[in-house]
C-alpha cells in the first residue's frame, strides 16, 4: 500500500492511499488516524515536521517504541536517514517507510509511505524501499515497489 497522510493532534491522519493489487495487503482506510510515535508516516513528521511527540508512549506491539530515550534516537536516524520506519512498531507483521513533503516555504506538509506484509518486507527491503520512498517526487505516485 501507498499511503499519502498528515498530522492531526498526536495522530496521523490518513488522507490518500493505493492499495496493492496482491492478495496479502496493508489497509489503512482513508480518514483513519494512527499514533505519531510507531507509525513511519507518524514518525516522519516527529522528525522532520514541527509536531510534538505525544505524552504518553502507548505500546501496539513488543516493537514499539515506549521511551522518550528510544524515541529521540530513532528520530536522530530518521533525520539522518531523510526518511521514517515503522518495524513492526504499530501492528504485528507490517513493516513501512515514509518521507516528509515540504511546501514550497520549506514547512512539512504531509507524508508519503509505502507499507507491506513482513513476508515480503524484510529489513533490508526497508533500506531499498526508503530509497525508492526517498527519490519520489511530490507529485508523483509511488510505482508497484511491493512484490
Amino acid at each position: 500500500m501507498r499511503a499519502f497522510g498528515g498530522a492531526r493532534g498526536a495522530h496521523v491522519w490518513y488522507i490518500d492511499k493505493v492499495d496493492s493489487a496482491l492478495p496479502l495487503k496493508v489497509d489503512h482506510p482513508i480518514g483513519s488516524l494512527a499514533p505519531l510515535h510507531c507509525t513511519a508516516l507518524g514518525k516522519a513528521f516527529l522528525a522532520f515536521g514541527r509536531v510534538d511527540p505525544p505524552p504518553e508512549l502507548v505500546a501496539f506491539t513488543p516493537q514499539t517504541l515506549t521511551t522518550k530515550h528510544a524515541l529521540a534516537e530513532d528520530l536522530t536516524r530518521i533525520r539522518r536517514w531523510g526518511y521514517a520506519v515503522d518495524n513492526e512498531e504499530f501492528t504485528a507483521g507490517i513493516r513501512c517507510v515514509a518521507r516528509p513533503i515540504y511546501d514550497e516555504s520549506g514547512f512539512m506538509i504531509a507524508a508519503v509511505g509505502v507499507s507491506g506484509p513482513s513476508v515480503r518486507v524484510n529489513p533490508e527491503r526497508l533500506v531499498e524501499l526508503g530509497g525508492i520512498v526517498l527519490s519520489l517526487s511530490a507529485d508523483e505516485p509511488a510505482k508497484e515497489t511491493i512484490s
